[in-house]
């Protein structure tokens, strides 16, 4: 169940709403009980099962942007927003081809443009499936 509390008087009650569903959406993605959260997490062992290397790299980084933002004293929601963002950033490099992922040694330029497109790779697949963050 979702729920928005907000001190503004002049909020628009659609925005509230949205919020609390975005809540929602967060919440059953950390608790791995919803569609969108078994795609995502689908595509995050898939990302895994390629690159080892992967493995165990989203969880440090959630523990770090929460350690950071728990310094800089950031609400509870926008933690919660960080530690799913860094749980799925590097979701689209499940489109690198492999010739670039797995290259040894050094990217051309042009392989190295590729690779750093694995961001928007990875917030088009997940644009429909995340709440707004």
């Amino acid at each position: 169940m979702g729920f928005a509390v907000s001190e503004k008087t002049n909020l628009n009650l659609d925005e509230v709403f949205k919020e609390a569903d975005d809540g929602t959406y967060r919440q059953k993605l950390h608790r791995n009980k919803s569609a969108r959260s078994a795609i995502v997490h689908a595509m995050m062992k898939a990302l895994e099962a390629r690159d080892f290397i992967t493995e165990g790299h989203a969880d440090r980084l959630q523990n770090l942007v929460v350690s950071l933002g728990g310094a800089m004293s950031l609400s509870q929601r926008t933690l919660a927003d960080l530690r799913l963002l860094a749980k799925f950033h590097d979701i689209g490099k499940v489109g690198i081809p492999d010739r670039i992922f797995f290259k040894p040694g050094r990217l051309t330029e042009e392989e190295f443009k590729e690779m750093q497109r694995h961001s928007d790779i990875g917030h088009r697949k997940l644009r429909n499936r995340l709440p707004t963050c």
